[in-house]
């Protein structure tokens, strides 16, 4: 399990140190925008365990071995191609928006009914494979973010946020050892020499924000301060949509100051904004738009973390740097029609 875990944590690292240039136009292949993951429980209908059985022109067939979540399954479906997925570029090759299911393996999938077969959001969202070890490869923010997490918390946890996010009852409560207590550990990230220990603990408290912002259940302000200090990025970005769903003036505040800091890094202060945006804090996005020039380091880069700049998620929509994020806030990318604050989507 060990070796499982250090293996993932340095192929996070390694893979966000490879995407360095290039653009979609590159790549002579489909390309999507990636969807979140929120959006993807949104649109699911079933959350299932299955294992692959055979791959069609145009879909797979799987064995449903069980149903976490949702509507119930016969005992085999049809995953056909994406049933909305927004491409940024096309070369006619369909079968790449085939789902990213392999033989040998079983998954946790998302699955959404459109009659009598079932979709992913796209070829690559809402499929958590479970690797050797029976450790699952888990999305909590975005497909390219995976923690490692057991089968057993994989579980408990997802089927919660399914039922949660679908407005179906849940006793979030129940969850506090794996929502509060790993947030109680000192800050964790990654790193080429990171140990087995300070992975597992990473995976753990990034699980733990980023159900937190799934889930609309605030954290204490003041559990959120060592990870928003932290040095390495994606504590930083679970941190500050954790922080988001804290519905105070004070949250506010914090997000605006992080987003002044030139030493966190740009792609956390640039998530910073779009939680802003989504909080509908549209008197500190003009504050910051009128400001931008004399912010800090505004043109730090805030690349998401795809492995590749051939991965055809490389569509994928976020600000390039600091100062876009500040510049397309509330603007037809970015609307700050205030969804945080409403409790909804």
């Amino acid at each position: 399990m060990a070796s499982t875990i250090i293996s993932y944590a340095r192929f996070l690292v390694l893979g966000c140190m490879a995407l360095a240039g290039g653009s979609p136009e590159n790549v002579l292949a489909e390309t999507w925008s990636e969807p979140w993951h929120r959006e993807v429980l949104l649109r699911s209908d079933s959350l299932a365990e299955v294992e692959f059985l055979r791959k069609r022109r145009d879909s797979i067939e799987v064995r449903v071995l069980g149903v976490l979540a949702g509507e119930s399954l016969p005992e085999r479906v049809r995953i056909a191609s994406p049933a909305k997925v927004s491409l940024t570029s096309a070369s006619g090759h369909r079968e790449e928006l085939s789902p990213w299911i392999d033989p040998g393996r079983r998954y946790f999938v998302l699955l959404a009914r459109d009659g009598k077969v079932w979709r992913l959001q796209s070829p690559s969202s809402g499929a958590d494979d479970v690797m050797p070890g029976g450790q699952v490869a888990a999305t909590y923010r975005i497909s390219f973010t995976k923690a490692v997490q057991s089968e057993s918390e994989y579980r408990r946890l997802q089927s919660c946020v399914f039922n949660v996010v679908k407005k179906r009852p849940c006793d979030v409560e129940a969850l506090s050892d794996l929502l509060v207590t790993p947030l109680h550990e000192p800050a964790s990230g990654l790193g080429p020499d990171v140990s087995a220990d300070e992975a597992s603990r990473f995976f753990k408290q990034h699980a733990a924000m980023e159900s937190s912002y799934l889930l609309r259940k605030p954290l204490q302000p003041k559990q959120m301060e060592p990870f928003l200090e932290h040095g390495f990025f994606h504590t930083q970005v679970s941190a500050v949509r954790a922080l988001a769903v804290i519905n105070d003036i004070h949250a506010t505040e914090r997000l605006e100051s992080f987003v002044r800091d030139g030493s966190r890094t740009g792609v956390a202060r640039s998530m910073a904004i779009v939680m802003l945006a989504e909080r509908g804090e549209v008197e500190t996005i003009k504050r910051l738009q009128l400001e931008v020039d004399d912010l800090a380091d505004i043109d730090a880069e805030s690349q998401l973390p795809i492995p590749s700049i051939m991965d055809p998620r490389i569509g994928t929509w976020f600000p390039g740097t600091v100062r876009d994020a500040i510049r397309s806030a509330c603007g037809e990318r970015m609307s700050c029609d205030p969804k945080l604050k409403q409790g909804s989507k």
